[in-house]
């Protein structure tokens, strides 16, 4: 299982999620999406749509 790891504070960690759930959407590693989703709260998914499309895909 990808473990991903990051702190919602920055531009940065934005991109950095992102590109974490696409690489576990890529390999179809759903839980990760789904475990890393439900550590930020719920405004911080619908403020990134990006974000938000993978969270709705995994579950």
């Amino acid at each position: 299982m990808m473990i991903l790891y990051a702190a919602y504070t920055s531009i940065e960690s934005e991109d950095a999620i992102r590109a974490g759930f696409k690489k576990a959407w890529q390999e179809r590693d759903y839980a990760v999406i789904v475990a890393v989703a439900d550590k930020f709260l719920n405004n911080v998914l619908k403020e990134n749509p990006k974000l938000l499309m993978w969270y709705d895909q995994a579950v």
